[in-house]
């Protein structure tokens, strides 16, 4: 879900999996169609049904949203939507950005996760929602951890984070441990 020009997908494929992908952007979706083949549908999976092509193969084993859930209004509708087309057992599989990071409360509205307007719930997207949402809807989260510090800035402020994360192994625990880090990555299963 979120496709983009097919490189995660072509990557899966090439390991031997069935793959299917959808994604917003026609542009995006013509690209990844020269890269994987008919097996990728132009859908917004926040407000339209699936597509038939897609609906005429479940249910799915598996979804990958790789830096998409903090691009929808209601991220937790788009988790339910997929919940439906779901095989028993189905994995899930989430990375995104984590609105309780420590780089969000220390830089605020200079946070990087502004700086991209296609992020419509980039502030409600957090380990305890997204334990919460996956909770509600029967997905048993299996893993759930925070990654990485996400800045690109060349204010003194940004660097200075950027070093200590670079330089300090207990910094970058720290961000772990206390769930602080930009990134989110959720392994959960449909119970």
């Amino acid at each position: 879900v979120g496709c983009a020009t097919g490189g995660t997908l072509a990557a899966v494929r090439d390991a031997g999996f069935e793959v299917y992908g959808l994604d917003f952007s026609p542009w995006a979706v013509e690209r990844a169609r020269a890269r994987v083949g008919d097996v990728v549908w132009h859908c917004d999976v926040e407000r339209d049904p699936l597509p038939p092509g897609v609906t005429s193969r479940v249910p799915f084993k598996c979804f990958v949203l790789a830096a998409v859930l903090e691009h929808f209004a209601h991220p937790q509708d788009v988790l339910a939507k997929l919940r439906t087309v779901a095989a028993p057992g189905a994995g899930l599989i989430i990375i995104t950005s984590n609105a309780n990071s420590l780089t969000h409360r220390i830089l605020g509205s200079d946070w990087e996760g502004y700086f991209d307007w296609t992020h419509k719930s980039v502030d409600a997207v957090t380990p305890g929602s997204l334990r919460s949402w996956l909770d509600d809807l029967g997905w048993t989260t299996r893993e759930l951890r925070t990654w990485h510090l996400w800045d690109g800035s060349t204010d003194p402020t940004h660097a200075t984070l950027r070093d200590w994360h670079a330089a300090d192994a207990r910094f970058r625990t720290l961000l772990a441990e206390r769930e602080l880090g930009d990134f989110i990555t959720c392994v959960a299963v449909r119970a």
